[in-house]
């Protein structure tokens, strides 16, 4: 059995961080012997928080104000770009017009068009689309670890001040999977665009 990148990071690492986190909370420490078992609990471990991730999914979107394709996708008047402050489109109308044309269909929404030019671009082996999705992914997998490693810290340890400071990376990560989503969005299109 082989391992791509994309599931080392996104199962067995996050996997291996909420097991360690885990073993330390409960207070039954780390035993060097039991490597090769660790590994295995934690592929079972990052599975099932990949899961619980996949789940979260439309709620870690409505934190960040929706869906990154649909956001780059919706043309905002007086703006020559869509996207956020560090992640701009500026190509949003030509997109809108060659993925409505291609798709017959002049009152597509945003869905439809960017699941048109996913699929396009996820064709071409050449692209860098994949290592944007696996990035991506890895990012809305490691947000959901460290959002369910905090809610367990600060449950355990409530009136202990050093469990909230997991809140610092929380937040980080989660400025990370927006800023992932996006990077993710904008190449599809880009690439799309560079087919067409």
């Amino acid at each position: 059995m082989s391992f791509k990148y994309y599931d080392l990071l996104s199962t067995i690492i996050v996997g291996y961080f909420a097991l360690i986190a885990f073993l330390l909370i409960s207070r039954i420490g780390y035993n060097e012997d039991y490597s090769i078992a660790y590994i295995a609990a934690a592929y079972v471990v990052g599975y099932v928080i990949n899961a619980i991730s996949g789940l979260l999914e439309s709620i870690w979107y409505w934190t960040i104000g929706g869906m990154p394709s649909d956001v780059l996708l919706t043309p905002i008047e007086g703006k020559k770009y869509t996207g956020i402050r560090r992640v701009r489109f500026y190509h949003a109308e030509e997109a809108i017009e060659k993925l409505r044309k291609q798709l017959e269909d002049p009152t597509a929404d945003t869905r439809k068009m960017f699941s048109l030019a996913m699929r396009e671009t996820n064709s071409n082996a050449d692209s860098r689309v994949p290592d944007f999705n696996a990035n991506y992914a890895f990012s809305r997998v490691l947000l959901t670890t460290l959002f369910i490693v905090t809610i367990i810290v600060i449950a355990y340890y409530p009136c202990e001040w050093k469990s909230y400071l997991l809140i610092i990376p929380l937040l980080l990560s989660w400025i990370r999977f927006k800023e992932r989503g996006y990077y993710y969005a904008r190449e599809v299109l880009n690439e799309y665009l560079n087919k067409h």
